[in-house]
């Protein structure tokens, strides 16, 4: 039985609890997803994506009742996984009202990294029939 908050990688048949997912996204690669445990309970969820030698990180997602570092090792996890599989950085786009997503922007002041401040329209959408655009 775990007793201490862990991080990994998804595997398939893990349960993401409901309030933690909502992308809307009808599959999930697993490979592209992390996950917080506090207990063998999910307390916390990362969703990201390859893109062109970094990650672009979707979603960062935690139970308002998971121990704050649970998100550092949700961070640290998907960090240290994504530099083994030879990408570079991550990327990201969140919402100003969510703390668990916020975090990368320090993390990202404290590295050196870029943080651009504009207002911008997030798209997202199934493919269209083909012959429609």
């Amino acid at each position: 039985m775990q007793t201490a908050t862990q991080a990994r990688v998804m595997h398939r048949g893990d349960l993401i609890p409901d309030g933690l997912y909502d992308l809307g996204l009808g599959k999930l690669d697993p490979n592209w997803v992390w996950l917080s445990l506090e207990r063998d309970r999910v307390v916390g969820v990362l969703t990201a994506a390859p893109c062109h030698g970094v990650i672009i990180v979707l979603r960062v997602k935690m139970d308002p009742n998971a121990p704050r570092t649970a998100l550092r090792r949700l961070l640290r996890t998907c960090f240290h996984d994504a530099k083994q599989r030879g990408f570079d950085g991550y990327m990201t786009w969140f919402a100003e009202d969510s703390e668990d997503e916020r975090i990368l922007m320090t993390i990202a002041r404290n590295s050196g990294g870029l943080v651009i401040h504009k207002v911008g329209t997030a798209v997202a959408s199934w493919f269209p029939p083909e012959g429609t655009v």
